[in-house]
């Protein structure tokens, strides 16, 4: 009598696992790619409210001059050598621009109109007396419970 060649339930149930541990793990390497993809998007768009800040600061230093900006610096900073501005909003000329920023960190809810990302900028004012001051632009935002952030440090001084 001749039997029949097949496949056994053992075989069966080992090719499902196996094929069941590929399509898991190539699940979870699109579900990490789409993360990677989106924290990509949000960093792009913190890194251009970033330069957005810095080229405002450049642009109000000419427009305004040093002696008004580093002025303001060391007024609001006074003895503590440091000092915050909070730019969820860039003030136009027609606000006062730098000039009509009040000192302070970012409260709770100060975003960015329409975004899920806070703006601020420090700056030291130890080295004003000597013609330039370093600024810190930082955007942060906060992404699966982490806050994240993005900064960039120039410097402004009294030459152009």
């Amino acid at each position: 009598m001749k039997t029949l060649s097949g496949q056994s339930i053992v075989e069966t149930v080992i090719a499902t696992a196996i094929i069941s541990i590929a399509v898991v793990a190539a699940l979870s390497l699109m579900n990490y790619t789409q993360k990677q993809a989106n924290y990509a998007k949000t960093l792009n768009l913190a890194v251009d409210f970033n330069t957005q800040a810095s080229d405002w600061l450049r642009q109000e230093k000419t427009t305004l001059g040093w002696a008004t900006i580093a002025g303001k610096i060391a007024t609001d900073a006074g003895a503590g050598g440091s000092v915050t501005y909070c730019l969820n909003v860039l003030p136009t000329d027609a606000s006062g621009g730098f000039t009509a920023l009040t000192s302070g960190a970012c409260g709770t809810g100060a975003y960015i109109s329409g975004t899920l990302f806070v703006r601020e900028v420090s700056f030291t004012s130890n080295t004003i007396s000597s013609g330039s001051t370093e600024a810190t632009v930082s955007v942060s935002w906060t992404d699966s419970n982490t806050t994240r952030q993005n900064t960039t440090t120039l410097e402004l001084s009294q030459w152009n």
